[in-house]
């Protein structure tokens, strides 16, 4: 005698329910991440482009024209960077101002001592000013100024302004600077 078996068929109809449900957040997830590769191909391409128009480590000052004032800023970190390691870069860079935040004026005048014994004499002045205030900070701030360029002194600058100026020791303009 035939028997008759009764199959829920919910089990089945879930089943089914489940893999639509994958195959929906799927779709979605390629799209995200469609758009998360548009993202970082656009960041990547911004990238090369910075590169193509200032150069790599690698390509140094090769771009120096003769005549072309070159400008150094490091920030030394309150002493993190010593003077040996910051007159090293100046000598490679031929720079002709070097300005180094949170440098004392002890080690800017040693890195301008280093500097000058390698060819390239400079004058190092440093500032401890501080905005609307005739207390010095103690983080200071030195530059050194290739002497080719003249005679600079330190000037305090006008009240308010929180920095202090370097101006020309006499009222002529430098001479143009001559890179090696």
């Amino acid at each position: 005698a035939p028997r008759a078996r009764a199959v829920d068929g919910r089990p089945g109809l879930r089943g089914g329910g489940a893999v639509l449900l994958l195959r929906r957040r799927a779709a979605r997830l390629r799209r995200a991440l469609g758009v998360f590769a548009i993202v970082v191909a656009l960041a990547a391409g911004g990238e090369v482009a910075v590169l193509l128009a200032r150069g790599t480590a690698e390509s140094g000052i090769a771009g120096l024209r003769d005549g072309d004032l070159t400008v150094l800023v490091w920030n030394t970190q309150g002493g993190a960077t010593s003077p040996a390691e910051v007159a090293e870069l100046v000598l490679a860079a031929h720079a002709d101002l070097v300005s180094l935040p949170e440098m004392d004026d002890d080690a800017a005048a040693e890195v301008a001592r280093r500097v000058s014994a390698g060819g390239i004499p400079m004058t190092a002045v440093t500032t401890r000013a501080v905005a609307d205030s005739s207390e010095p900070s103690w983080i200071p701030t030195s530059l050194l100024v290739a002497d080719r360029l003249g005679a600079y002194r330190l000037d305090a600058c006008r009240a308010g302004c929180g920095a202090r100026r370097t101006d020309p020791a006499r009222s002529s303009s430098p001479p143009t600077p001559r890179h090696r």
